[in-house]
């Protein structure tokens, strides 16, 4: 399945609303249809599928970062709060992650204020728990980057975005068991607002 949460419309509005569209294997003729609004309307917020559960995390409630993060349990169709980021946070990336066994989400970089003030600060939180808890920053604050997880959510990768030079043509990866970032090889070209996801070992 196909799932579309949030944003803002061409005319500026923002949207609570979640479109969820059933393709079946080599059907791309599914059909999208509102789901489920999310409880207060956000746009550049991050969003994440983890066990069963979507995650939504940041962005703006109107004008300025939020902490608020939401979840969708996708086996009754409820939404629930979870426990706010420690660092209010949109244009962030959050991406699923395993630590230590245990299934969580890491939240990374983004925009902190309405200034657009960068960030290099980074999140995790462990489903079922009750705070976020702080990991290493990335090298340089970013925002408008993508991110995916590989190697069984052990690492995520972390591509482009802007940073105080301008856009970014960077790939970090952060290990889970070392708790750090490494900086890969570049990008060919610099790139920001994109999207990102992995294909078998490819990202």
């Amino acid at each position: 399945m196909a799932l579309v949460a949030g944003n803002k419309t061409a005319e500026g509005g923002i949207l609570d609303a979640v479109y969820l569209a059933p393709f079946a294997a080599g059907d791309l003729t599914g059909t999208f249809q509102r789901q489920w609004p999310v409880p207060v309307r956000k746009w550049k917020a991050s969003g994440a599928t983890v066990q069963g559960r979507l995650i939504v995390a940041g962005g703006k409630d109107s004008f300025a970062p939020s902490k608020s993060v939401y979840s969708l349990l996708l086996d009754t169709l409820i939404w629930h709060r979870e426990p706010d980021m420690g660092t209010a946070r949109a244009s962030l990336t959050l991406t699923p992650i395993r630590c230590e066994g245990d299934m969580g989400v890491l939240a990374a970089g983004g925009v902190y204020d309405r200034g657009g003030n960068r960030l290099d600060s980074c999140e995790v939180l462990i489903l079922g728990a009750d705070s976020w808890v702080p990991v290493s920053s990335l090298p340089q604050a970013v925002w408008g980057h993508a991110a995916t997880s590989v190697d069984n959510c052990n690492k995520v990768y972390i591509t482009g975005g802007k940073t105080t030079e301008g856009g970014s043509n960077r790939i970090l990866c952060y290990n889970s068991n070392t708790k750090i970032w490494k900086p890969m090889a570049d990008m060919i070209m610099s790139r920001a607002g994109h999207c990102m996801t992995n294909v078998g070992r490819h990202i």
